[in-house]
Formats: structure tokens, C-alpha cells, sequence
């Protein structure tokens, strides 16, 4: 699947965008990957999939087609 990454996120992987194939696709997964590949934690991190934030406490599974995006924290003001 193909994974896009912004703002400081982007800084810390070196990349853009990234094709990732996990076992299972899906959310959990994803931030297990994050985590172990870039030490990046879910509290550091927004995903939107298909312009859409998600809420990460729910395990979705991913379909080949999705757009995921993992988005620096935003900030308010």
C-alpha cells in the first residue's frame, strides 16, 4: 500500500511517500511499522485516509486502493 508522509513526518522517514506491504493491512498494523522502522508513536501522529482523519484507536483494515497520509500534529491558534 502506499503511504504518504508530510511535514516533519516526512523529514523523519526521508521520504515523501513510501509503498509498505504488511502481512495485514491495517491500521494497528501501520502503526507498529511506524514505530519500529522510524520510532515515530501514534500520539506524534494524524492519519487521514482518503482526506479523511481517522481515529486511531480503531483497528481499520485497508483496502490497496486507499490514500493514507500521516500528518505532523497540528497546531491551534
Amino acid at each position: 500500500m502506499e503511504v504518504k508522509y508530510f511535514g516533519e513526518i516526512a523529514e523523519r522517514t526521508n521520504t515523501t511517500s513510501q509503498h509498505i506491504s504488511l502481512e495485514k493491512k491495517s491500521l494497528f498494523k501501520l502503526l507498529s511499522f511506524l514505530k519500529d522502522t522510524y520510532g515515530i508513536e501514534s500520539n506524534d501522529i494524524h492519519i487521514a485516509v482518503n482526506h479523511n482523519l481517522v481515529s486511531k484507536e480503531t483497528d481499520l483494515e485497508f483496502k490497496e486502493t486507499d490514500e493514507i497520509a500521516i500528518l505532523s500534529p497540528f497546531a491551534g491558534g
